[in-house]
Parts: structure tokens; C-alpha cells; sequence
């Protein structure tokens, strides 16, 4: 072999080793395709929400519509707390730092944003029911996914009365399980690892005051990241649909639409939502003598984890 055949040999070896050596980092930086959902919180890191509900439901009928609306947003604190638990039960601790809410329509209409002074809660319903929650820490104790089997600390929050009675409707132990869920669990009952592709159902229970209706939700792993070790999800799903209590001794009620959809990332290295954004669409028709009466609903829910 000649010195330059024997140069050209050697560049060639190296062009190969190269070659294989980039084909084997392509294959091994190659994304994963499963991912672990479980609920984790294994710190004590304190874990800011921004979370945002707003709903609208509209009656027609004579040409005339009938519009009520709802709406609250919060910036919530939930954070492990090391309390000693049976079966493998879990305490976090949620702090309500931010609170506004507004009722337009319904019986009892008003608004309260806890921005406001407190010196404007004088002769408000809703600061009543709302200003005891602002700042006080109460429990939500959940199993080992992420189900909140049950809330501590709220009855020592509530007003009475009247205001008691609207506190138990949205903040009690049924609407803030309802509200809370989806930050906490994704998973249905069976393996906590996923793949891309795979698809589940999980139960939303309705937040009724808020008017977002009861869904059976499918969840579908659409990828995996594996920098942020997040998993991205899309949701779907036929809400129940619900009609406004005035209107609920309406005859022959036919659903024509009912459609959530959405998407959410989970973080899975802290074992909980990263972020969550979804919208509940329903409409009702009754027709009875000539007579015909349309319910419209639309709910969207936002929730994202922020930096403090």
C-alpha cells in the first residue's frame, strides 16, 4: 500500500468511527416513549397555581336570551405536608393567596376579589363567603395516585347563614375536590407508567356552582419530553349536560351537542400538573306544543404552575 493510499485508508477509518459513533448519540438522545404519571411531591417546595374557571349559559326562547355567567380565579399554594398517615395517605396543604369570584345571573348575583381593600366588604354576600378562605391553609388528604379521598380545616372557614349555605355550594369539601382533582392525578386505576399513544378514562365530577358539568374523560399520551421529563396529554369527552334550575321542569329535552376538549403537560420528575387548558361546550333543546327553548353552555378551565 502507497503512503497516500494509506493516508486515504486511515481518513476513512476516521470518517467511520465518527459516523458510527454520531448514529449511536442519535440513537441513544433518540425521546422516550413512556413516561411515569404517579403523584409524587416529594419535597416541600410550595407549588403556585394561577387556576381561572368562566362559564356562560344562555336560554333562548321567543327570541329573547336569558344569559347567566360565573367565574372565579385564584392563585393557590399547595405544598406536601409531613403529617404521619395511615395506608399510604398523603396531606397537602392548600392556601387559597389570591381570590376573586363573580356571579352574574342566578339568584344570588355579586363579586369579590380579595385585591379589593377590606374595608369594601361591608355589606358583601360574597366577601363573607370568600375573605375567611384568603391566606388560611386547610387539607386535602389524598391516596397514594393522587385522588383526594377527603378536605380538612374547611368548616372552620365557613360563615353562617345564608353565606354559609353559598360557602358549602362553592368551596365545600364536594367543589373544591371537584376543582382540585386534575392538578393531582391524570391516571386511571391501572399501571402508573405510560406510552405515547396509549389512552385512559378518568371521572371529572362537576363543580355545579361554577357550572362546569360532570365529564368522563379520556386522556391520551401524545408525548413524552424528556429534557423536562413532562408528558404532554390531550383530553376529550361528552359532558353531562345540565340544565339551569329554572329551567329544569322543561319537557322533552334532547341534547344536540356535547364535546370537552383539551390538553395538559404533567411534570413528571415533581409528580404533578404542569399546566391545564380545557373547554365544555353543551346545548339542549325542548320543543313541546310549537314551543321551542335552547340552553347553550360553554365552561373553560385554565391552571398553570408558576414561578414565585
Amino acid at each position: 500500500m502507497t503512503r497516500v493510499q494509506s493516508y486515504n485508508f486511515c481518513l476513512l477509518l476516521v470518517l467511520a468511527c465518527v459516523l458510527g459513533l454520531g448514529s449511536s448519540s442519535a440513537a441513544d438522545a433518540s425521546p422516550p416513549n413512556t413516561i411515569d404519571l404517579s403523584l409524587k411531591l416529594d419535597s416541600e417546595e410550595n407549588h403556585r397555581f394561577e387556576y381561572s374557571i368562566e362559564s356562560t349559559q344562555t336560554m333562548s326562547a321567543f327570541g329573547q336570551d336569558q344569559t347567566s355567567e360565573a367565574a372565579m380565579s385564584a392563585a393557590i399554594d399547595l405544598v406536601r405536608l409531613p403529617a404521619e398517615l395511615s395506608d399510604g395517605e398523603i396531606a397537602v396543604g392548600l392556601t387559597y393567596a389570591r381570590l376573586a369570584i363573580s356571579i352574574d345571573g342566578g339568584q344570588v348575583p355579586g363579586n369579590f376579589d380579595s385585591r379589593d381593600p377590606v374595608t369594601a366588604d361591608q355589606g358583601n354576600l360574597y366577601a363573607q363567603i370568600c375573605r375567611p378562605l384568603v391566606g388560611k391553609q386547610f387539607r386535602l388528604i389524598v391516596d397514594q395516585r393522587g385522588t383526594i379521598e377527603r378536605v380538612e380545616g374547611l368548616e372552620a372557614l365557613a360563615p353562617d347563614g345564608l353565606a354559609g349555605v353559598l360557602f358549602a355550594q362553592l368551596f365545600g369539601p364536594e367543589a373544591t375536590k371537584a376543582m382540585f382533582q386534575p392538578l393531582l392525578r391524570v391516571l386511571d386505576d391501572g399501571p402508573t407508567t405510560r406510552s405515547i399513544g396509549e389512552a385512559w378514562q378518568v371521572n371529572h365530577p362537576a363543580v355545579s356552582s361554577l357550572g362546569v358539568p360532570e365529564s368522563s374523560v379520556e386522556f391520551r399520551l401524545l408525548e413524552v419530553q424528556p429534557r423536562s421529563e413532562t408528558a404532554v396529554l390531550s383530553l376529550s369527552g361528552k359532558p353531562e349536560a345540565e340544565l339551569p334550575g329554572d329551567a329544569a321542569v322543561l319537557p322533552n329535552v334532547e341534547t344536540r351537542e356535547s364535546k370537552l376538549t383539551g390538553r395538559l403537560r404533567w411534570n413528571g420528575q415533581l409528580g404533578i400538573l404542569e399546566s391545564l387548558e380545557s373547554e365544555s361546550v353543551t346545548e339542549m333543546v325542548s320543543e313541546a306544543q310549537g314551543i321551542s327553548i335552547t340552553v347553550n353552555s360553554i365552561s373553560t378551565t385554565s391552571v398553570k404552575r408558576v414561578s414565585r
